[in-house]
């Protein structure tokens, strides 16, 4: 490790994880060590991605497609109804 707290971590290990230069990854807490994920995007990283490409979307827009994609397989009152614990 570097004073920067840099490490190389081994191209057999890149190539393992499908890691390109510029990922980021994660430490994660298990079993009193630490696991090695690449960090994924959440909804927040990627807003702004395709501004300018038409008119802005809210939040209700995108979860009435969602349920939309999803048809009769799954609601909004069947996610309340599993976060609820039935």
């Amino acid at each position: 490790m570097t004073s920067k707290g840099q490490f190389t971590l081994p191209s057999r290990l890149r190539a393992a994880m499908r890691l390109k230069p510029g990922d980021k990854l994660v430490f994660v807490e298990e079993g009193g060590g630490y696991r090695l994920e690449p960090q994924t995007a959440t909804v927040a990283d990627l807003r702004g991605i395709v501004r300018g490409h038409g008119d802005a979307v809210t939040s209700d827009q995108v979860a009435e497609w969602i349920e939309e994609s999803r048809g009769a397989r799954w609601t909004r009152s069947d996610a309340a109804t599993r976060a609820d614990g039935e």
